[in-house]
């Protein structure tokens, strides 16, 4: 029996180590041994030296970003510290143009506060969806203990958005990549001759390295809003991290920095209740330099085909026929009915949204604001009529 073949039976090959290195990750436990252990496909000791030293790099850097990012943090609680004690000398509603925002994130705070809304999945690669508590009965009868006792917490299954738009506008689009057929394959991009293909950086591809990012993101925004010490809040991120940090998590706190942003709400819940759907947004963060809010899309894939709209594509179904049907145009529709929903939600002016792409291969990072057609009257009608269909 050869080398290979026993390597194969007991499980050390390239290939098993990374399968078991995906499984860890989606069970939120991948552990250091397992990520020095993952060897990319055709890796070369080339490659494993840049990428071992990118790795020392992002978590040389880490503490930097997550220090920039808790002292606008401190900022952000000081001005809306001030901004509470100018309304408590008001002691009226708010009208000056310049406390609207501070309206907003206490408007998006109790919204939040009285969603009581969680994600839920079957199973692993299961169908995930949305679990409501809602609280009935009331206990204006007797006593306040028999009241109290006349309640009954409920348990209302909601949609998720990318489904129901799913079955609406594009039923018969595979958006994975991996799983679609040789007739679906125009779409992806081709490298001129002689070019060698970059590799990725992140131990990860497809749906589990933007779930695993995901997951980073908002345990970085929760350590920057909850601990005032930096070094806690390292400390408390690495650890949660199980200390393997993905780069685009690191590109993405770069952003940031950046662009002065601070994170407010991480999968901040959204829902419309008639219709029982419901999704989340990202990130929403507050713009340090126009004292604006904004909501964050962030996508991680789609970078081996083209993003934007090509001739071969086709269109939506009706009444939004007149859009090509590309990865560009659903991640703008999702962003657009994400924050349809916050305004049927929280009762307020939804915020400015923006999808933020992160590219493993290349490195960096890139701003789409949303296109006019996602915001027009049209489509804001077929986003209603799309929250009050029936369940797909």
């Amino acid at each position: 029996m050869t080398t290979q073949r026993k390597s194969a039976l007991r499980g050390t090959t390239p290939r098993a180590r990374r399968q078991r290195l995906q499984v860890r990750m989606k069970r939120g436990s991948p552990g250091r041994a397992a990520a020095a252990r993952a060897v990319p496909r055709g890796a070369s000791s080339s490659y494993a030296k840049a990428t071992q030293q990118q790795r020392q790099q992002d978590r040389a850097e880490l503490p930097r970003l997550l220090n920039r990012l808790s002292e606008l943090h401190r900022d952000f609680l000081s001005q809306q510290q001030q901004w509470q004690q100018w309304q408590r000398r008001q002691q009226c509603r708010l009208t000056t143009p310049g406390h609207g925002e501070w309206d907003l994130i206490k408007a998006l705070h109790d919204a939040r506060s009285k969603a009581q809304l969680r994600l839920c999945s079957a199973g692993p690669g299961r169908r995930r969806y949305f679990v409501r508590t809602v609280v009935s009965g009331d206990g204006d009868d007797g006593c306040a203990e028999q009241g109290a006792s006349s309640r009954s917490r409920l348990e209302e299954t909601y949609q998720g958005l990318t489904r129901r738009l799913r079955f609406l506008f594009w039923p018969d689009t595979e958006e994975d990549p991996s799983k679609r057929s040789a007739g679906e394959s125009h779409r992806r991009r081709r490298t001129p001759p002689k070019v060698p293909l970059q590799r990725s950086s992140c131990q990860l591809h497809s749906a589990a390295h933007g779930t695993i990012v995901h997951q980073q993101i908002a345990l970085a925004a929760a350590c920057i809003t909850s601990s005032l010490d930096v070094a806690a809040a390292v400390a408390n991120f690495c650890t949660r991290c199980r200390g393997v940090v993905d780069p685009c998590t690191v590109r993405f706190l770069r952003l940031l920095v950046d662009e002065a942003w601070v994170p407010i709400h991480a999968e901040y819940p959204v829902f419309y209740e008639p219709g029982r759907v419901a999704t989340q947004i990202d990130l929403l963060v507050f713009d340090s330099r126009s004292a604006k809010v904004l909501a964050l899309e962030i996508k991680t894939g789609y970078e081996a085909e083209f993003y934007g709209p090509i001739e071969s594509d086709p269109t939506f179904y009706a009444p939004l026929d007149g859009v090509k049907n590309c990865p560009y145009t659903r991640h703008q529709l999702q962003l657009a009915s994400s924050l349809q929903m916050l305004q049927h939600q929280a009762a307020i002016v939804p915020p400015r949204g923006y999808l933020v792409r992160l590219f493993p291969r290349r490195g960096g990072t890139q701003l789409l604001p949303l296109q006019p057609w996602a915001t027009s009257e049209k489509t804001r009608q077929c986003i209603e009529r799309c929250f009050r269909v029936s369940r797909a």
